[in-house]
């Protein structure tokens, strides 16, 4: 299950960069509302990131029988770094947003 999600994740990244290349695309007529949402997606996801890979990455290493914390240390981890993300993108998504 955590490789399906950090499979889903990569994919996701990939769909992101072909859509922010297609707005970029210099033979297109070039519009400035379609890179300022590909602006805003590309800081979406990257702060997902920052909020989703160190949990993936310690929970895979310990899938592997190579744990890198500890279950105390991880649940500590998990405190601060799972709902920042929860937190964070109404936030991301006010200040992008004129209205």
């Amino acid at each position: 299950i955590l490789l399906f999600n950090v499979g889903a994740f990569v994919v996701v990244c990939v769909c992101y960069v072909l859509i922010y290349l297609a707005v970029n695309n210099p033979e297109l007529p070039r519009r400035s509302a379609d890179t300022k949402i590909a602006k805003r997606m590309a800081v979406l996801i990257f702060t997902d990131f920052l909020c989703m890979a160190p949990i993936s990455f310690f929970a895979i290493s310990a899938a592997f029988k190579v744990p890198l914390i500890t279950v105390t240390n991880s649940k500590i981890l998990l405190v601060p770094f799972f709902p920042i993300n929860s937190c964070a993108n109404p936030f991301l998504y006010a200040i992008f947003t004129k209205a």
